[in-house]
C-alpha cells in the first residue's frame, strides 16, 4: 500500500519540502504504546550533524508524495502486518535540530488500547 507521508523532520537527509525522497520509511516501536515511543527508523541526519548521512543511490532532492510505509509499532490500529494502512501519515520532532532516530515520532499512531 502506498500512502501519503507527511513530514516536518527538516534535519533528515532523505526530506524536501514537508515529504520523504525514499521509496520506503519504516517506522520503528514494537512495544509502543503511544506516538512518543515509536519513531522514523529510516531517519539520516544531515551531514551538519556529524552522522552518516544519506545512501548515495537515492536522490534526495525529488519529494515522493506516495511511499510505502512499514511498521513494526504493533499496538497501532493502522498496523496491519507490518505495513502501515492510514492514507496519510504524520511524521514529527520534538524540536527543530533533530540528531537522531530517536528524536522523531509517528503522530498518526493510535492505540488499540484508546476507549472511546
Amino acid at each position: 500500500m502506498m500512502n501519503h507521508l507527511k513530514c516536518s523532520v527538516e534535519n533528515c537527509a532523505n526530506y524536501c519540502e514537508h515529504q520523504c525522497c525514499l521509496s520506503q520509511i519504516e517506522v520503528a516501536g514494537p512495544h509502543s504504546t503511544n506516538r512518543q515511543e515509536t519513531c522514523c527508523d529510516s531517519f539520516r541526519c544531515k551531514d551538519t550533524c556529524g552522522c552518516s548521512g544519506a545512501n548515495n543511490s537515492t536522490r534526495h532532492d525529488v519529494p515522493n508524495s506516495n511511499l510505502e510505509i512499514r511498521c513494526t509499532a504493533e499496538q497501532c490500529v493502522h498496523n496491519h502486518q507490518g505495513t502501515c494502512d492510514a492514507e496519510c501519515v504524520c511524521v514529527g520532532i520534538g524540536d527543530y535540530d533533530t540528531q537522531s532516530k530517536q528524536e522523531t515520532q509517528c503522530e498518526t499512531f493510535a492505540s488499540h488500547n484508546i476507549k472511546g
